[in-house]
């Protein structure tokens, strides 16, 4: 039996050698038909390692050529419809930088490790090697808009009020400075808002970041709002001007003032007054002026919406002594103390008297209006020379003496 066995595996063992090695590549042959191994194209980003090694120099790279990276890789069909570009890497090690700024890429499969076949064509990043630097810089704090009418912006802060920059010497040094914008068009209370910091060159002109790293990406802008409103500006006056002069007016410029504070505060004031002391008339000779810090005179919890406006100038006009000589008709005068039996009738029909006063008192009279009187007591009959006196001039005037002749005659008696 067991000879029967031996004879049938041994019998024509060649043939049979051959039959099972052709099986085999026919088995081979179909599966690879059916599961060929082709080729695919990925395109991925290359991953920076050891960036250390420049930054220790106080140097800084930027990638010229080779990033994204494209590659192919074979594998079977059915392996390759598995794959994404997520399925690869690309490192690119600092360390091995030659000295024209080429890294090599090195692309790994983190699947299918052992099926799939990565092109040996060998990539390289191209990078451009150049000065780090670094600098702080303070925040300009700014805003845009303007707040709802009846308001106004009291303050503006930043925080953090510096930023640090670090990136590539030439475009750090080429920063003037750094501003950070809020928009408070048409609001009427506090707010606080993140906003992005912009940077300038000494033109003016915005700089591009790309490259550029910050301590912050964003900073935070408060604003404080308050309610406004405006008030005229009250000036007190002391004591009194010299004799012969007169106040034509006491002005202040501006005559009004924007302030804010809180609404309880505003609603009880109507002006802001300079008081007295401040304007001492009688130590005036002339037209005066002088200038007073508002401030100082402002009431607790109010504020100038404006400083610059905070300097208020004084203006006091006076008028000086002015003479104006006036033709008063004689029957404007009054002759008192007419003997008894005596008569008495001005020899002129009119009389001239020089009238001084201040320049607006003494042009606001009218001759017509002036009065006076002669006193003729204890005269007897015939011409007499008497003194006149004015007795309704307006405070502050006065007038020259004067003298009218006087005829005095005996009335005639009647008989029975």
């Amino acid at each position: 039996m067991k000879e029967k066995i031996k004879e049938a595996f041994t019998k024509n063992i060649g043939l049979k050698i051959l039959a099972a090695v052709l099986s085999i590549i026919l088995w081979v042959t179909i599966v690879n038909l059916n599961d060929p191994v082709t080729t695919a194209s990925f395109r991925i980003s290359v991953n920076v390692t050891n960036e250390n090694v420049l930054k220790d120099k106080g140097e800084y790279y930027t990638v010229e050529d080779g990033n994204p990276v494209q590659f192919h890789v074979q594998a079977k069909r059915s392996i390759l419809e598995k794959l994404t570009a997520s399925d690869f890497s690309a490192t690119a090690d600092l360390s091995l930088m030659d000295s024209s700024g080429r890294v090599p890429v090195t692309i790994a499969a983190m699947r299918y490790t052992n099926k799939v076949t990565i092109s040996q064509t060998q990539h390289y990043l191209k990078l451009k090697i150049g000065k780090n630097a670094s600098n702080r810089f303070i925040i300009d704090a700014k805003t845009t808009g303007t707040p709802e009418k009846g308001y106004v912006l009291d303050s503006v802060k930043v925080s953090p009020n510096a930023i640090s920059v670090s990136g590539p010497e030439d475009k750090v040094s080429k920063i003037a400075s750094v501003t950070a914008t809020c928009n408070i068009d048409g609001i009427s209370a506090d707010m606080t808002e993140a906003v992005v910091p912009k940077f300038y060159d000494k033109n003016g002109v915005q700089i591009n970041t790309t490259g550029l790293t910050f301590s912050k990406d964003s900073v935070n802008i408060s604003v404080t709002i308050r309610m406004s409103k405006s008030v005229r500006i009250n000036v007190q006056s002391q004591g009194k001007l010299p004799d012969g002069m007169e106040l034509a007016g006491i002005t202040t410029d501006p005559t009004t003032v924007s302030i804010m504070g809180l609404p309880e505060k505003l609603n009880e004031i109507s002006e802001i007054t300079i008081p007295s002391s401040v304007v001492d008339l009688s130590a005036i000779n002339g037209d005066w002026s002088t200038t007073v810090d508002l401030t100082s005179y402002l009431p607790e919890g109010v504020e100038l919406t404006d400083d610059s406006s905070s300097q208020v100038k004084i203006n006091v006009s006076v008028s000086g002594k002015n003479s104006s000589t006036m033709t008063v008709p004689s029957s404007n005068i009054s002759i008192l103390n007419v003997p008894a039996g005596m008569s008495a009738a001005f020899e002129t029909d009119s009389i001239s008297v020089v009238l001084s006063g201040t320049e607006s008192t003494v042009a606001s009279l009218n001759a017509g209006s002036i009065t006076g009187t002669v006193n003729a007591s204890g005269l007897s009959a015939g011409s007499h020379v008497l003194p006149v006196t004015f007795s309704n001039l307006p405070e502050g005037v006065s007038a020259s003496s004067v003298t009218v002749k006087v005829t005095i005659t005996e009335k005639a008696r009647t008989t029975n």
